[in-house]
């Protein structure tokens, strides 16, 4: 199963990208009717690529950080990995260009090395981004690849909890997760667009769980993106989820819990997509329920789902 949905992804990308190299950029970055009022983003700063500096481009897989959102009064920075086919072999004279790929990564999870080399070794330019505040710990230090051992960066946004992510919707943008882990994906997107081995026509978005509802959110601002693949994550959170049935909304309150779907939830934001996007989900999923799934994919103008068998939440 795993080897279907691998190309299975591979293949909707693969015919996605290689369209929109014909057809002409939106270079548009857009909020969702209704929401560019109350969400403070500065358009300017999302689509300007940020300041970055690389930490490490040594190994096959580059380490940097680059500038997030202002988090209490501070300026904050995101730790990401790069990679392309380039890099694998250490080459350092390249002179192609490569479609892009951002990679979103779930809760508690972090920058995966494994997941840009794994990109680029099917000859894309990959990004991956920490959204917690942090960055990983060395591989021998990891207990397998895919490890999400972290530390806080100093200067760090705000961590990933149910705290920041749920109960401080009554508080400043600033203070609030989603604010900033949609910005700092965008400003991920525009950073690898401005690399020279980049085609900025060609760049797509996927992201699993969090990261799946985050790619929701994303595509419905970003329009640069030519294709998104949420994995798990979806819409109507508040009506049929894993959060609905262990509590969350019902101790955020009525009030709370109506702000929040309406600033925080994908189904606000999928309709306002204009890229295709590919919607994936298992039928056993613990935490985006089938139901919500099913009905947040068909908000999208040119969505497709696929629904596997027993897909283990990973």
């Amino acid at each position: 199963m795993r080897r279907v949905f691998k190309a299975t992804v591979r293949s909707f990308f693969v015919g996605m990208l290689v369209l929109a190299g014909s057809c002409r950029s939106l270079q548009d970055v857009s909020v969702p009717p209704g929401l560019s009022e109350q969400l403070p983003w500065s358009r300017p700063s999302l689509v300007t690529p940020p300041a970055f500096r690389w930490v490490n481009q040594i190994d096959s897989a580059w380490s940097m950080r680059y500038q997030g959102e202002i988090y209490r009064g501070r300026p904050t920075e995101v730790f990401a990995y790069y990679a392309d086919p380039a890099t694998l072999v250490g080459d350092t004279n390249n002179r192609h260009r490569y479609p892009g790929i951002i990679l979103v990564h779930g809760g508690g999870g972090t920058a995966f090395r494994v997941w840009v080399l794994e990109w680029a070794r099917r000859g894309y330019a990959a990004l991956a981004m920490d959204l917690r505040g942090s960055e990983p710990l060395p591989l021998a230090a990891q207990n397998h690849a895919w490890g999400t051992k972290s530390r806080r960066l100093p200067q760090g946004g705000p961590e990933e909890n149910p705290s920041t992510q749920f109960y401080r919707i009554d508080q400043p943008f600033s203070e609030q997760w989603p604010y900033h882990a949609v910005a700092n994906v965008i400003r991920a997107h525009s950073l690898l667009r401005s690399f020279r081995q980049v085609d900025p026509a060609r760049t797509g978005l996927t992201g699993i769980s969090w990261g799946g509802y985050l790619t929701c959110l994303v595509a419905g601002i970003d329009r640069r993106f030519k294709a998104a693949v949420p994995v798990y994550g979806s819409g109507f959170l508040s009506t049929g989820s894993y959060w609905t049935t262990h509590g969350i909304f019902d101790t955020l309150g009525r009030e709370n819990t109506r702000r929040w779907t309406q600033l925080w939830d994908p189904a606000q934001y999928i309709g306002h997509a204009r890229m295709p996007l590919f919607f994936i989900n298992g039928t056993n999923d613990f935490a985006y329920y089938a139901e919500a799934w099913d009905q947040s994919a068909r908000l999208a103008r040119d969505g497709r789902q696929l629904m596997l068998l027993r897909m283990k939440h990973s």
